[in-house]
């Protein structure tokens, strides 16, 4: 396997209601780890099993971190309309959202 599919790619499962600890032990049996579970399951996985689970692609993205310092990061940005839930997540799962990162501010509000 190569280095881009060991990457591992975080996200939110958003849960049918009252079925967050069954979503995420679903999570697990299918390979993925679990980090936390509230009102959505926070889970990782290698892209690879992101791919083969749930058929979505990945395409390599960029974004500004701190805008001030033009400091960026690289992550795999998800193509959203290509995410097909696994079997196994029928009636447990309502969405999946793939986590990007965040846009930090050096400076204080501007006034």
């Amino acid at each position: 396997m190569s280095q881009e599919q060991d990457v591992i790619v975080s996200a939110e499962i958003e849960p049918v209601p009252d079925h967050g600890t069954h979503a995420a032990a679903a999570m697990q049996n299918l390979g993925f780890r679990v980090l936390h579970i509230g009102t959505t399951v926070s889970v990782e996985g290698p892209r690879a099993l992101w791919e083969s689970e749930f058929k979505v692609r990945f395409e390599p993205a960029e974004a500004t971190l701190i805008r001030e310092v033009g400091q960026k990061a690289r992550f795999l940005r998800a193509n959203s309309e290509s995410i097909h839930l696994p079997k196994q997540l029928d009636g447990l799962v309502s969405d999946v959202v793939f986590v990007e990162p965040p846009e930090f501010y050096a400076g204080g509000p501007s006034v």
